[in-house]
């Protein structure tokens, strides 16, 4: 082998150029990979290998040598995709006046220092193709890393889509959430309630909105006026939401939910398998309920598969474009770049949530649409990436267009005067469709409808993350068996036993300190604060 990448082709063609040009999008979707669908690199991949083309095909004419031209064209490549990394690096720290001086003399020096390379590079008694094989390796061994860190989050789907998500049988009096729930219930299925499950990602709890500054008590006064039950101290069972949404679909705590996992276990690809397809969605569609799913921009978080799958149509207009110029992919790409200092505050930054803007309105403008336009009896699955970051909207709903509120990498704020104001205008906004949608589902429902509306967890403060928004409204008497503390993991547990002559025991509701990285820890949290409210 080593003889071979010696001597051979290996030794000869300077391949390394065009691995080099891809490496930063392929990095970047491994660092995302369980956020974005895989799609989102494409653009990114195909344009930096175009630019590498055409710069090893420009240095040919002047250089004569394709090595040479290689070795020339990967300096420039390292310069464009460092640049970025390096200019936030620098310039985090100060104001933005002395920050626009750092970057001048760090681009002018950095163009002085690649014209120098390439021209020592150029000169006559440097061998090139003596580096050739050194470089190819170099470069194959760095490519590896992004590839295989995708290849086994593949993997790992893959198998979790072969192992079946279920409950373990503690005892006969609880037995397993998916056989109890899946048993089959006296009466006619066309008197089932239609089921709505409505996710305000990231929607907090009264008491933490109002230390944030903001009095929920109308929004929250208009649910128990339209005869919701509103959790005072409800608290969700995991703080992240892949573990949350999971361990509600599994009615248990994720480390009794996925079989054949450990405490100590750190793969969470089950997890994205329990999201899609668990014993909640299955106990519906055995008792004849046709499952409706929304288009999130989250492939794991997506029932595309769902009897009825709504998303986006793809029409555009020349003043409003639903089709966005950049994803928030490429936005953080090209902020890696060397074109950083010109998308950093441009409409580039407002441009690549405009997708999200548009799909978060879809959703709540379809919403109340589906009591009459899909025949029930049906389980629908809304999953509203709001108002979570990006803060994007303004409290009327229109766009806010101000990019300090979600120009960082991640889509939060710059200061945290504006993650909070962020964060409570799309509060505002979400009240105000919300009131309106859910009296529409019920108005418009033949039979009343059973409705959840929670958040999938709280705000970002790490300690009131688990303080999250529960209200139900589960009629012909159902809210009675609710309670102030309830937690996620017993929702449909509640909603089988009420209304599917289930006698599923209630699990305890705790909260749990656990992650992605640790997904099926069992340490408890205690309630914040000990006394609610």
């Amino acid at each position: 082998m080593f003889n071979f990448m010696n001597k051979g082709i290996f030794a000869r063609l300077p391949f390394f150029v065009f691995i080099f040009s891809v490496y930063p999008s392929l990095t970047l979707l491994s660092t995302n990979i369980r956020e974005v669908d895989g799609s989102v690199v494409v653009r990114p991949l195909l344009l930096s290998l175009f630019g590498a083309c055409l710069l090893v095909g420009t240095f040919r004419l002047f250089l004569r040598d394709w090595t040479r031209s290689s070795l020339a064209t990967t300096v420039v490549l390292l310069f464009f995709f460092a640049y970025g990394h390096i200019a936030r690096l620098l310039t985090d720290r100060f104001d933005p006046d002395l920050n626009r001086i750092i970057q001048i003399a760090l681009y002018l020096l950095s163009i002085a220092l690649v014209i120098f390379i390439i021209r020592w590079i150029s000169q006559e008694g440097i061998h090139a193709g003596d580096w050739t094989s050194t470089i190819n390796t170099i470069a194959l061994i760095l490519i590896l890393i992004p590839v295989l860190q995708i290849a086994v989050h593949v993997s790992g789907i893959t198998k979790a889509v072969d192992q079946p998500i279920s409950t373990p049988v503690a005892d006969e009096a609880s037995q397993s959430a998916s056989a109890a729930i899946s048993a089959p219930a006296n009466g006619n299925p066309n008197q089932y309630p239609d089921v709505y499950l409505i996710v305000l990602d990231g929607y907090s709890r009264a008491d933490t909105l109002r230390e944030l500054g903001f009095d929920n008590s109308e929004f929250l006064n208009n649910l128990e006026e339209m005869g919701f039950y509103v959790a005072e101290c409800s608290r969700t069972t995991y703080k992240h939401t892949l573990l949350s949404m999971s361990s509600t679909f599994s009615m248990d705590y994720l480390w009794r939910a996925i079989p054949n996992t450990g405490v100590g276990d750190k793969n969470a690809a089950p997890l994205y398998e329990a999201l899609i397809h668990n014993p909640v969605r299955n106990s519906f569609e055995e008792r004849g309920y046709a499952i409706v799913g929304f288009q999130t921009g989250y492939q794991w978080d997506q029932w595309a598969d769902a009897d009825y799958y709504l998303t986006m149509k793809k029409e555009s207009t020349k003043d409003d474009p639903s089709e966005p110029i950049i994803t928030p992919f490429e936005y953080i790409f090209l902020r890696n770049t060397a074109v950083y200092p010109f998308v950093e505050d441009s409409a580039l930054a407002a441009r690549r949530y405009y997708n999200h803007y548009q799909m978060v309105n879809y959703t709540l403008d379809e919403l109340p649409r589906i009591a009459e336009s899909i025949p029930g009896p049906k389980f629908v699955y809304a999953h509203i990436m709001s108002p979570h970051t990006p803060y994007i909207f303004l409290p009327d709903g229109s766009l806010n267009t101000d990019s300090r509120y979600y120009n960082t990498e991640t889509g939060t704020p710059s200061n945290p005067d504006l993650e909070v104001e962020g964060y409570i205008n799309n509060i505002k906004y979400l009240n105000s469709r919300m009131t309106k949608i859910l009296n529409e589902i019920i108005s418009n429902s033949e039979i009343p409808p059973v409705i959840v509306l929670q958040g999938d967890h709280g705000y970002v403060i790490p300690e009131r993350r688990f303080n999250n928004l529960m209200a139900f409204h589960f009629p012909n008497g159902g809210n009675a068996s609710l309670y102030p503390t309830i937690t996620p993991v017993n929702t449909f547990r509640l909603i089988s036993n009420l209304y599917f002559g289930t006698s599923l025991r209630l699990r305890r509701d705790v909260s749990l300190i656990a992650d992605v990285g640790r997904p099926y820890a069992k340490e408890e949290v205690a309630p914040f604060p000990e006394t609610c409210p």
